[in-house]
């Protein structure tokens, strides 16, 4: 769902002077996995090439199960291979492999005990191999929580904080980075000074940023060939909303 624009304004600043978009009480962009906006929409193209892959973590090895949101952009249409041809999960050692037609495709797992900091994009005009490196959760449970190991440049870093009894950071709030197709590309979360960090993130990706007991922001857009630093102010539910 997107947010209409009377709960569209400027709520952070940042090193960059770009625009944070605040959603009091609700609302935020969804995942794109499974959804086509409702519209009628043509049958995939044929699938010519092969994306395999693997998803692990540097601390705990493979890892299986996890649920892999493959988002496919042709030059005609983008889709959601959940849509296409039903679930995608890595298998039993880590490993996964879906037949794409020839496009751009994005990558992001979900498990629930494990972030995917940096979006994971390839073209596949052959077949193609990929790697998906997720951090334990557990792990950004300390002040200066790890990256991943194949992080890169340009990145997106920052703080979580309140101001409702002086400014205080926010440890553990959610983050979700979305692309202008409101397609899922990355997760993280806050560690105990507040700080996090994304990478590879494309031009136009919207952050949403929740955690219970405060209202939900989005920022955005932002991402694209430089680094990126942002302050982001969250509001507890309780507290008037300077923004809404």
């Amino acid at each position: 769902m997107k947010l209409p624009l009377a709960n569209l304004l400027p709520a952070i600043s940042c090193t960059s002077c770009l625009l944070l978009l605040a959603a009091c009480g609700g609302g935020g962009r969804e995942s794109a996995s499974g959804n086509n906006g409702g519209s009628t929409v043509e049958p995939p193209p044929p699938a010519e090439f092969v994306v395999r892959g693997d998803i692990y973590s540097i601390d705990t090895g493979m890892i299986a199960d996890a649920d892999i949101n493959l988002w496919v952009q042709t030059p005609g249409q983008g889709f959601s291979y959940w849509w296409a041809n039903g679930p995608l999960r890595s298998d039993g050692v880590g490993r996964f492999e879906a037949q794409v037609p020839e496009s751009e495709v994005s990558l992001l797992a979900v498990t629930d005990d494990f972030v995917q900091p940096c979006a994971v994009r390839s073209k596949v005009t052959q077949d193609v191999e990929v790697r998906i490196e997720m951090l334990p959760k557990s792990a950004l449970n300390v002040i200066n929580a790890p990256r991943p190991q194949s992080s890169f440049e340009p990145s997106v870093t920052g703080t979580i904080f309140e101001t409702s009894r002086g400014r205080r950071a926010i440890a553990g709030a959610n983050l979700s980075a979305q692309d202008a197709q409101e397609t899922g590309i990355a997760t993280t979360r806050s560690d105990l000074s507040g700080g996090f960090y994304l990478c590879n993130l494309p031009e136009d990706t919207y952050i949403d940023i929740r955690k219970v007991g405060f209202n939900p922001v989005l920022v955005g857009p932002i991402g694209g060939a430089e680094p990126v630093v942002l302050e982001i102010e969250l509001v507890r539910e309780s507290e008037p909303c300077p923004h809404c």
